[in-house]
């Protein structure tokens, strides 16, 4: 052989070797599809990861039109074509856009085109680099739905480290967007609870569970200037290829618990005020009582005298104080004694009703005074007498200072009142009937001070 032909062998050989190797090279990329197409846009090579990629293997492809990777509307609008122009007159052309695989789903590609020329510069094809950005596309999307919530959202690792922080989180706690990637979630708390939230982590890490909004009280965060803020945290997981991901959902409630607290407060500023005014109210009214000729008294259901204004006591002349806690049969005439107590042990309808009757009563001297008696009967809930509000008119005396019914409900209003406020649970859940009756007969056996008419009025 003479040395041009060894020469033109040896040259022939090395492109063979060339050729093997880039076919091998071209072979084990798995992340790109890098095919040739011929200048009208016939696929003329395909390697492995085009295969992998698209579904269609070197034989069903070779020969086939570029158009079959385009959707329809793509090709309806020429695009196939146009990328082809541009890459001839530019020398290259780049886009990313939907393709179709075999089997009609589509995917996100990056792709790159660039014509291929001879030596003479005649266009022989294009080369076509291509590379499946549907994860990568998937993913953007994805945080750009988590940029666009309400609240911040955390990702975090099992070794604490934060791998996600959306926008609303570097804000909430004054960091640049992205800032906090990388970072311990702890730098995110009080120096004074790091530790501990350390090992709530770690005891979380090992039981995790959903914990939804709200199911535990706030609690106290730390912005990057050290200013503290207090909110409320979501948690759930999410098992990925590194590992179990705890995502964490923040939301800042700093400006709502004080306007709650803000709230509160006057809430309990007016209350009070109200319960002053009316215990003023009610001091005065009983203040002007207790100087007028009318009397007050309020009983329990064993018929023993709790409440008796200085009116009363004056009016059966007692001294002040010295009925309280007495039977009210010592006030009643010989006899009634048994009978109101047989009356207080009778059983009613629930809920409250008022009465009038004409009355004697005894005062301590043995003198008879009549008396016309308003009194306010209040059952409870099994339909037993709880306690007995009353107001006393001296008769004799009722023409003179010109006391009407409508002077003694003003009289009775204190009592009232102070009755409502101590009202026993069992009546509460009955609506309050209020039946007032005039001049019962003898037998009513409704209670109130006595059970006997008094002789008419003069």
């Amino acid at each position: 052989m003479t040395m041009p032909s060894r020469r033109l062998h040896a040259a022939a050989a090395v492109r063979a070797g060339g050729e093997e190797r880039l076919h091998l090279l071209l072979d084990g990329t798995d992340d790109f599809a890098i095919f040739m197409l011929g200048p009208q846009g016939m696929v003329l090579t395909w390697n492995a990861a085009a295969e992998h990629m698209t579904g269609y293997s070197a034989e069903e492809i070779i020969g086939q039109p570029s158009i079959v990777f385009y959707p329809p509307e793509a090709v309806t609008a020429g695009q196939p074509e146009r990328c082809m122009k541009e890459a001839v007159a530019r020398g290259r052309h780049e886009d990313e856009g939907w393709r179709v695989r075999k089997d009609g789903t589509q995917f996100w590609a990056h792709i790159v085109v660039t014509p291929l020329r001879d030596r003479d510069g005649r266009l022989r094809g294009f080369g076509v680099v291509t590379r499946d950005l549907t994860d990568r596309m998937r993913a953007e999307d994805m945080l750009a739905v988590i940029d666009a919530a309400e609240d911040g959202i955390f990702g975090v690792d099992r070794h604490g480290v934060i791998i996600l922080a959306n926008r609303v989180a570097s804000a909430m706690f004054g960091y640049e967007d992205g800032a906090l990637v990388g970072r311990p979630i702890e730098v995110l708390l009080p120096a004074g609870i790091r530790r501990r939230h350390e090992r709530h982590r770690e005891w979380y890490e090992a039981n995790p569970e959903p914990r939804p909004m709200g199911t535990r009280d706030s609690f106290t965060a730390v912005r990057k200037d050290g200013t503290e803020l207090q909110v409320e945290v979501q948690l759930s997981f999410v098992n990925v290829p590194r590992g179990r991901v705890i995502r964490a959902v923040v939301r800042d409630v700093s400006e709502q618990r004080t306007k709650q607290a803000v709230r509160a407060t006057r809430l309990a500023v007016r209350r009070a005020a109200e319960r002053q005014a009316a215990e003023r109210a009610e001091e005065r009214m009983q203040a002007f009582l207790d100087e007028s000729p009318v009397g007050q008294f309020e009983l329990g259901s064993d018929g023993v005298l709790t409440r008796v204004n200085a009116g009363l006591h004056r009016m059966l002349a007692y001294p002040p104080g010295e009925l309280i806690g007495e039977h009210v049969g010592r006030v009643l005439p010989s006899g009634d004694a048994a009978v109101i107590g047989h009356a207080l042990g009778g059983r009613g309808d629930p809920g409250q009703f008022s009465r009038s009757r004409h009355q004697r009563l005894v005062g301590k001297d043995g003198r008879v005074v009549p008396v016309t008696v308003l009194s306010t009967i209040t059952r409870d809930a099994e339909g037993c007498v709880a306690r007995v509000n009353g107001v006393v008119l001296d008769s004799s005396l009722r023409d003179q200072v010109l006391l009407t019914e409508d002077v003694a409900g003003l009289a009775a209003a204190p009592l009232i009142a102070a009755q409502a406020r101590s009202a026993s649970a069992g009546a509460k859940g009955h609506g309050r009937a209020s039946r007032t009756s005039q001049a019962r007969s003898p037998g009513s056996g409704e209670p109130g001070m006595g059970t006997h008419p008094a002789a008419p009025s003069r």
